[in-house]
């Protein structure tokens, strides 16, 4: 294997983000827009914390998301 398959990262600037992983890694990002995915269960809604959801990707792999 030469690199990740994915890297998840919590960000509120995906610009400066992508850029810095450009600058020290040499990675690129990669929309993963229409390309499908399943939430697993049910959205949890933690008061003073967010929004989180467990999904997985077309590949089956699995991530989390978070919203404030």
């Amino acid at each position: 294997m030469t690199g990740p398959d994915f890297i998840e990262t919590g960000t509120d600037d995906r610009d400066a983000t992508a850029a810095f992983f450009h600058n020290v890694m040499g990675w690129t990002r990669e929309s993963m827009g229409g390309r499908g995915g399943t939430l697993m269960g049910e959205i949890a809604d933690a008061p003073g914390f967010g929004s989180f959801a467990t999904c997985t990707d077309p590949r089956g792999v699995r991530f989390g998301l978070h919203q404030n």
